[in-house]
């Protein structure tokens, strides 16, 4: 069985230091009481969706974090109210802790300040922390760290006082981004004289505006976030279920899922390494192969040999990345991802492929194998007639096969192979960027993709619940991007893994995809002439018959014969109408299509990135977000193509 995710929620802290605090006449132990409630309400909220069962959740008590950079000021402010309530903390900051640490003393200010001691003791409490490697100096050091923090949360608090902000990164740059994405935002006035009137943020045309809310009103956003999709009030499931699906039941049956069972065997597979026999590549990807390593796979001599106790994910990249790039460095970062989004990722993956087979097979048995025999057992059943006994063979025969069809069709819907697969393969793809993304501080996808054809909102799935909720247990992915060896990793895995991976994968595709077509083509024509060869010596022999009584008693002789040209008449056309059939369900044409659309990007991609041996952290996030991009949105055309074929009686 599949683990259920534990109940993670993450509260962001921004707010002023302490100079604008004291501006703004801040009232501190007011201060104090005013993060602590709001903290206690989303506790208390949390841990009451657990109790109520509103999503399957693992047993275990729910986590609360809170992410903060631990900046003087508001962030502490958080942080000791944070930790005092059992909140773990997670820390991001803008670039390495020593130099970080120095923002924290002044022998100038009046009186001269050291705060080096507290931003120690709170960052030894951090369950991970998070250096990214932006410049000191430049403006956009403490934008990246507010940007994390925001993409690390499910929840923003703000202590601000509505004024603009003094630099880029300030408090009013974060509070605008989490309302762009719009992740609900706690707004505490840092003004004193307000007795630090509370309430939610929102954006109208005139600013930012402090809305009332009361604790059910925060409440309710808390929910909503960590809590199932669930039928609406007029008893409708959330756009992209099933139509007899509720998320709960899918998301149950989900958990129920052994993904260590072995795939049976595959029709459909078989079927396809029938027709893509002796497939390769295509005239621009053969030049590909011939002037780089990109197609071509590893020598024995580069690989890796992976140890004994190496997780799924080491083992898996031996296939990709050379023995000479597997660092220390790059051997810890995929140890890290290894923890919850990778075996994640694998079981999805795993399961979206025996669903894939499943229903493909239905299809494949369907079209190639059940319908042109039973067209084939109606035509004999008939042609027998004058022997009772064949009559009757023939005629049950045809029943069997139609049998067979109808009850595919019905355990194929049964058990929703077809939706499982869509959503299986949709969970592995995204958890696979996600494996990505998160050691850059950015886990989360802003590229959105359909559930199902002509719906635009994902939010409401089922599937889109259970990424988020890895996601909130994973959190922070710790790390040093000001470590080039980090870095260099890093690259590895997008460049290696991702980028030339899929590379392969989708010069195999279109290659075998326009083999198979072909030849389906090929065997589709050719049976088209034989039938109609057959159909006219048929006509000929009967015309002739009629004309000649020599050529009737020679019928009569040789009724085989003529029992064979109209058995070829009638099933011939059969099997060309099946593969037509098989071909579309297949979807040999959109699938190359789409292959060799991708491959186009991620070829230029892949030259970008050779061309950068020594990225920085924001060429990284770029790359990757470039990647993530393009594929997703290949994902999102699978998606709808397959969403369109849903399983159909042949």
């Amino acid at each position: 069985m599949i683990a259920k995710p534990r109940l993670v929620f993450r509260v962001g802290i921004t707010g002023h230091r302490p100079n604008r605090l004291e501006k703004a006449e801040a009232d501190l132990p007011l201060l104090h009481n005013r993060v602590k409630s709001v903290l206690q309400l989303v506790s208390e909220t949390v841990h009451r969706v657990h109790r109520e069962d509103m999503a399957p959740y693992a047993a275990e008590a729910p986590v609360l974090r809170l992410v903060s950079s631990l900046a003087e000021g508001a962030d502490r402010i958080a942080a000791r109210e944070a930790l005092r309530l059992g909140f773990e903390l997670d820390v991001p900051l803008p670039f390495a802790r020593d130099r970080y640490e120095l923002d924290f003393v002044s022998a100038n200010s009046s009186p001269p300040r050291d705060t080096r001691a507290e931003f120690r003791e709170l960052l030894g409490h951090a369950r991970r922390v998070l250096e990214l490697d932006s410049v000191p100096e430049s403006d956009t050091a403490y934008v990246a760290v507010g940007t994390t923090t925001v993409r690390q949360c499910d929840i923003l608090l703000a202590i601000w006082d509505g004024e603009p902000s003094h630099g880029p990164g300030g408090t009013p740059d974060s509070v605008v981004e989490a309302l762009r994405i719009e992740l609900p935002t706690v707004w505490i006035d840092a003004h004193g004289a307000t007795r630090h009137a509370t309430g939610l943020a929102e954006l109208e045309d005139s600013g930012i505006v402090r809305r009332s809310w009361d604790a059910e009103s925060i409440a309710n956003r808390v929910r909503l976030i960590v809590a199932l999709p669930t039928a609406d009030e007029a008893g409708r499931t959330p756009a992209g279920h099933g139509e007899h699906t509720a998320p709960v039941r899918a998301a149950r049956d989900y958990f129920a899922e052994n993904p260590s069972l072995r795939a049976p065997n595959s029709f459909f597979t078989t079927a396809n390494r029938f027709f893509a026999r002796g497939w390769q590549y295509e005239d621009n990807y053969r030049q590909l192969l011939a002037q780089s390593d990109m197609l071509a796979p590893m020598r024995g001599e580069q690989r890796r040999r992976p140890e004994p106790e190496s997780g799924q994910l080491s083992r898996e990249l031996v296939d990709d990345v050379p023995a000479s790039e597997w660092t220390p460095q790059f051997d810890a970062l995929v140890q890290a991802l290894s923890s919850v989004i990778a075996p994640s990722f694998r079981d999805a993956d795993l399961l979206a492929i025996r669903y894939a087979n499943l229903h493909r097979d239905y299809m494949a048995l369907g079209f190639l194998l059940y319908a042109p025999l039973a067209v084939l057992c109606a035509f004999l059943s008939f042609a027998t007639r004058h022997s009772t006994a064949f009559s009757i063979l023939f005629g049950l025969a045809e029943v069997v096969l139609i049998g067979a069809i109808w009850g595919g069709h019905r355990r194929n819907v049964r058990h929703r192979y077809h939706e499982r697969w869509l959503d299986y393969r949709s969970i592995a793809e995204k958890l696979r960027h996600v494996l990505l993304l998160a050691p850059l501080g950015r886990p989360t996808l802003d590229v959105q993709f359909p559930i199902t054809l002509g719906v635009s909102d994902p939010t409401s799935h089922w599937t889109s619940w259970y990424i988020r909720a890895r996601v909130r247990e994973e959190g922070l992915v710790a790390g040093r991007l000001t470590d080039p060896a980090q870095r260099a990793a890093l690259r590895t895995l997008l460049w290696r893994w991702f980028v030339r991976g899929q590379i392969r994968y989708h010069a195999r595709t279109a290659a075998r995809m326009r083999t198979a077509l072909r030849h389906v083509h090929a065997y589709r024509d050719r049976m088209f002439v034989v039938a109609a060869l057959a159909a006219l010596s048929h006509v000929a022999i009967s015309a002739a018959a009629l004309a000649h009584p020599i050529v009737h008693d020679w019928e009569l002789r040789h009724v085989w014969l003529v029992t064979g040209l109209s058995t070829l008449t009638v099933f011939l056309p059969a099997v060309v109408a099946a593969l037509h059939g098989y071909a579309n369900q297949a979807d040999f044409e959109n699938s190359a299509i789409r292959s060799e659309g991708e491959l186009q990007r991620l070829t230029q991609l892949d030259t970008e990135i050779r061309a950068e041996p020594d990225p920085s952290g924001i060429d990284l996030l770029r790359a990757t977000s470039l990647t993530s991009e393009s594929m997703l949105a290949e994902l999102a055309e699978w998606r709808q193509d397959t969403a369109s074929r849903p399983a159909e009686k042949p």
